[in-house]
């Protein structure tokens, strides 16, 4: 089974982060105002399974705030970064 451990992040950290400041300033940059909702880091020592964007990227699952307050799942996008 896949394990994940989260914590509360209020900072730019990489790893997997549930509703947190995204780690990449272009995700901050170019998607103003949208929750994070997930971070999945591909170098994240909590994944088992091995997980990759590019050779170290980050997966984003961003919403409007106002798609978290009304559980609007399936109004979810994604923004793929690397480094």
């Amino acid at each position: 089974p896949l394990k994940m451990q989260f914590s509360l992040c209020d900072e730019a950290d990489d790893g997997i982060k549930l509703l947190g400041v995204p780690f990449s300033g272009d995700v901050r940059d170019n998607c103003p105002g949208l929750v994070n909702l997930l971070q999945i880091d591909s170098e994240a020592d909590s994944l088992e399974e091995d997980i990759r964007f590019y050779d170290c990227g980050f997966f984003h699952f961003l919403l409007k705030p106002s798609e978290l307050e009304n559980q609007w799942w399936h109004s979810c996008g994604g923004y793929l970064t690397s480094l």
